[in-house]
């Protein structure tokens, strides 16, 4: 048996629909206006009117520059450049290193010293 709705329940869902439209109306507004004032504190620039902003954009490091901090952990580099830590990787992927290799370096490095600390040590044993 179908449950009959009184007069009353429907209203209440019909205001809580117009509310919500209401509230997505408003946020709507408050998006255009917060564009708007964004567009007008832009610099005007002839590169900022052709194409998207992201088309614009220019890469912060480049790839020597990127190789050279290869010592350092991501996050560091990150904070250095200010930006923040998946820009970075990004930036990475797009120059063909799929994973921040300071980690395996510091394991290399000492390796490395390990190695010539016992090649010191059988050395001097003789």
């Amino acid at each position: 048996m179908k449950r009959a709705f009184s007069l009353s329940e429907i209203s209440e869902a019909l205001d809580d629909q117009s509310n919500s439209t209401m509230r997505r109306s408003k946020s709507q507004e408050n998006l255009q206006r917060v564009r708007a004032t964004s567009n007008l504190n832009m610099p005007s620039s002839p590169t900022a009117s052709v194409g998207s902003a992201h088309n614009s954009r220019m890469p912060m490091l480049s790839e020597k520059e990127l190789r050279e901090h290869f010592n350092m952990p991501l996050n560091e580099v990150a904070k250095k450049y200010g930006m923040c830590t998946t820009a970075l990787k990004k930036l990475c992927r797009k120059y063909g290193v799929m994973q921040w290799p300071h980690r395996k370096l510091r394991s290399l490095e000492k390796k490395i010293a390990s190695l010539r600390a016992e090649q010191r040590y059988t050395t001097d044993g003789r």
